[in-house]
C-alpha cells in the first residue's frame, strides 16, 4: 500500500521518526481501505490531486462521481470552489448524483 511500502519499511521508518521527534515509545496500527472510491476524504483528496496536475475541474468531478456511483454508494455530492479555471472571480461548483438526504439524522453520509 502506499503508507506501508515494501515489507513494512515505511511503517518502521515512519515509527522511528515519530520516537525521535516525541522521545515516547509509539504505536501504530494500520487499517487498509477497502473501496477508497467510497472513502470522503481520499475522494478529495483525488480531486485535489488531479487539479494539481491542471486536469478540468469539470472531468475530475464527473470522474470522481461517476466512480462512487459505479462502486455501489448510493449517493454523492461534490462541491469544488476557488478560482476554477484560473478565473479572476472566484466561484463554487457542485455536482450531485443519487440521495445525498443532508436533514436525516440516520443517513450513513461520510
Amino acid at each position: 500500500g502506499i503508507v506501508i511500502g515494501k515489507k513494512g519499511e515505511d511503517i518502521e521508518k515512519l515509527k522511528a521518526d515519530l520516537v525521535k521527534k516525541t522521545g515516547l515509545p509509539v504505536n501504530i496500527n494500520i487499517e487498509e481501505v477497502k473501496k477508497p472510491e467510497l472513502d470522503a476524504k481520499l475522494v478529495a483528496e483525488s480531486i485535489a490531486q488531479q487539479l494539481e496536475k491542471r486536469i478540468q475541474f469539470r472531468r475530475a468531478m464527473k470522474r470522481a462521481v461517476g466512480n462512487a456511483m459505479r462502486l455501489g454508494a448510493q449517493g454523492i455530492k461534490v462541491a469544488v470552489a476557488g478560482r476554477l479555471n484560473g478565473a479572476e472571480i472566484a466561484r463554487t461548483e457542485w455536482y450531485r448524483e443519487g440521495r445525498v438526504p443532508l436533514h436525516t439524522f440516520r443517513a450513513d453520509i461520510d
